[in-house]
């Protein structure tokens, strides 16, 4: 016997438009780390992109906005996830290239200081902020 509309949609699974972090995962390992406002209109349009090889998905929520790309720096930087390329804008790593824009120094000067001050990157050429403060308050002008 068939089920009634009603009687099918009190099962229903409402669908909620959180914010979070994402897990892409192949294999039990994770794949790809993103964030989004609407979890899984974005994990629906990776599906339908076909651009990352995935067969499960895990998120967490998180409750503000504010916080979303240091908490998605932070699982990249230790994860390591092979499709992502970059981190998000955050207040914990801060790569050469900001760096850069952000002040006189060409990159090529900052990647010798870095090499003097002896840093280490944590993710490509992303470094801790409180880092690359404390090698800039040293550099002349």
């Amino acid at each position: 016997m068939t089920k009634s509309h009603r009687a099918i949609c009190n099962r229903a699974t409402p669908i909620k438009k959180e914010r979070g972090i994402y897990f892409l995962c192949k294999g039990g390992k994770v794949v790809y780390v993103g964030q989004s406002v609407n979890l899984i209109n974005r994990i629906s349009e990776h599906l339908s992109e076909g651009k990352k090889n995935f067969d499960g998905y895990y998120y967490e929520y998180v409750g503000k906005n504010d916080v979303m790309s240091d908490v998605e720096a932070e699982y990249i930087v230790s994860l390591n996830p092979k499709y992502n390329k970059v981190l998000p804008q955050n207040s914990i790593y801060v790569s050469v290239n900001t760096v850069a824009k952000k002040t006189k120094w060409k990159r090529d000067e900052i990647r010798e200081e870095i090499k003097r001050a002896g840093l280490k990157p944590v993710y490509t050429e992303w470094y801790k902020i409180s880092e690359i403060a404390r090698m800039l308050d040293g550099m002349k002008e």
